[in-house]
């Protein structure tokens, strides 16, 4: 039994060791993300808004005048299309 325990602890050892060791998550090391995360944990939650010393910028507003055009229709209809014309010369023809 003893041989088995230390067996198991060896191994998780080993695996959290070369974890440690080798394992990057986005581009930084376990060590690097377990400290980030431990501070955050058990840092102070207080977060203070300090103003920075930027000035007050003042914007007038300005007028675009817009120009008035007169609406025209997309497309132009035609008074008698190609189309109709066509088809009643080939109806005459045909009767």
């Amino acid at each position: 039994i003893n041989f088995f325990l230390f067996l198991i602890l060896s191994i998780i050892i080993l695996g959290v060791g070369a974890a440690l060791a080798l394992l990057k998550i986005g581009g930084q090391g376990l060590p690097t993300i377990l400290t980030n995360f431990l501070r955050f944990s058990l840092g102070s939650k207080i977060y203070i808004w300090k103003e920075k010393g930027t000035p007050i910028t003042i914007f007038k507003k300005v007028e675009i005048k817009k120009e008035v055009k007169k609406e025209e229709l997309p497309l132009k209809i035609a008074e008698k299309s190609q189309l109709k014309k066509i088809r009643n010369e080939i109806e005459m023809k045909t009767k």
